[in-house]
């Protein structure tokens, strides 16, 4: 039989979460209720915070669209549009470029 040391410290709280610790928080502070009856200014902060906690854990990095074309074809491109002196052709294949 062994003995353990109990200890009277308490424990630190921590600095990061899981995802699990978030979505256990999230749900138990969208289900809580707190007053029998419900007014549009409890309903609005209720919808406002299922939002924000959706976006929390449904967060994932931003992906920027990968260029078609290199960066001497933009700044082309660019340029011909600047330009008064272009035929149409040229100006409807340098906006394609642009819009990428």
């Amino acid at each position: 039989m062994s003995l353990q040391k109990l200890s009277l410290q308490p424990k630190q709280p921590s600095t990061s979460y899981s995802k699990k610790q978030i979505d256990r928080a999230g749900k138990t502070f969208i289900s809580r209720d707190v007053a029998k009856e419900k007014d549009i200014y409890d309903i609005i902060i209720e919808n406002i915070v299922k939002e924000y906690y959706n976006f929390m854990i449904n967060q994932t990095e931003e992906f920027w669209e990968q260029p078609q074309y290199s960066k001497n074809k933009i700044d082309k491109a660019g340029k011909i549009l600047g330009n008064k002196n272009v035929s149409q052709e040229e100006t409807e294949q340098a906006l394609t470029i642009l819009n990428n």
